[in-house]
């Protein structure tokens, strides 16, 4: 979990509210180090108000890194317990709303009972939908985007190998080639915007995770994902599920490049990258009915993803997660409560309703 850095980047060191904004930042990470050091002097079990003060310097560092797009909210702040709030709000419906795309695991590419094709002409004519309006269409439409391969390894889809017999003649033709099970990938989660009654716990969620996306300048991305245009292929790309699995935890990104739809395969470890090709590209065979996915939409997810990285946030999450996966019972004396308030915020934001 790496301290902020001393100073801003040099496009920002002339603004003066910039500047200032930032020192509040690493004023207020210092006076939480020197806390958190003395109690590792003291070398005392941690316990809850300790982890809480964990907590904080997280939330300290995600304003930090996002200095760029919350200067003025920063100077709103009257006390560091707002200012610790703020940082939560980030933390709670920008980082953990793309940590929780998705907690339910996507539909396989096809149902086994779906008919077979001939050629590709006929699986497209047979499969293709204009404006995909749920998952299994947005899915449907992806592969033929994406050529029937996950968009990162290239290893074609299984199934669609399986039921087009042009396909398979393409597949083994290249000794090289290999397949797999495939998914639809969402960037934005399918729970950001999905027509959700107001009122419940979901659409607090979803509407949290606008707003902060309108602080950032991104004032279309709800209309542009109204509903069931959450499915649009811009917001879609075929992956396996691993790297499904990888991009959904924030451990992934692709970063523009100066070649239009290149990307580079950036993440949070050097040794994860090994497995993957060094740059993605997109194509399509008809920009109209089969768009690339989105630039725009994949540079706030790159964005969200490296501030998780470097706040530390991510890797407060995954202790959660293991933490969830471990624990069996709930602590009757309250020291349960916040793995239980974080359980609760996370189905609501994978699009589950909770119910108390």
């Amino acid at each position: 979990m790496p301290p902020l850095p001393a100073k801003l980047p040099e496009g920002l060191q002339d603004n003066h509210h910039a500047v200032s904004a930032y020192n509040i930042c690493l004023q207020l990470q210092k006076s939480i180090q020197e806390e958190i050091d003395k109690k590792d002097s003291e070398r005392k079990d941690i316990d809850k108000k300790d982890d809480e003060i964990r907590r904080n310097i997280i939330s300290c560092r995600i304003l930090g890194y996002l200095i760029h797009f919350v200067t003025q909210e920063i100077f709103s702040c009257k006390d560091n317990e707002s200012f610790v709030a703020l940082g939560q709000t980030y933390y709670n419906f920008y980082i953990k709303a793309f940590r929780s795309n998705k907690g339910r695991t996507p539909a396989p590419s096809s149902h086994p009972s779906r008919r077979s094709f001939d050629n590709l002409k006929d699986i497209i004519g047979g499969t293709l939908v204009e404006a995909p309006q749920s998952h299994v269409n947005a899915k449907a439409n992806a592969l033929i985007r994406d050529n029937f391969r996950c968009v990162v390894t290239r290893r074609y889809d299984d199934n669609s190998v399986r039921q087009n017999k042009e396909l398979e003649e393409i597949y083994k033709s290249d000794p090289h080639s290999m397949t797999a099970e495939t998914q639809c990938a969402h960037i934005f989660a399918e729970s950001t915007n999905a027509n959700i009654a107001p009122g419940s716990d979901k659409r607090d969620c979803a509407t949290g995770v606008l707003a902060v996306l309108k602080r950032f300048g991104f004032t279309k991305i709800e209309e542009d994902l109204n509903g069931r245009n959450v499915h649009r292929l811009e917001n879609v790309m075929t992956l396996e599920p691993s790297v499904h699995s990888s991009f959904d935890k924030l451990k992934i990104w692709f970063i523009a490049t100066n070649v239009e739809n290149r990307y580079k395969v950036t993440g949070t470890h050097e040794f994860m990258l090994r497995q993957y090709p060094e740059y993605v590209t997109f194509s399509t065979p008809d920009p109209i009915k089969l768009p690339v996915p989105s630039p725009t939409y994949l540079a706030i997810h790159a964005a969200c993803a490296q501030v998780a990285h470097l706040s530390g946030a991510s890797e407060y999450i995954d202790k959660f997660d293991r933490d969830m996966e471990d624990g069996t019972t709930l602590d009757h004396g309250g020291g349960s409560a916040e793995l239980l308030e974080d359980a609760i915020w996370g189905l609501g934001a994978s699009g589950h309703e909770v119910i108390i």
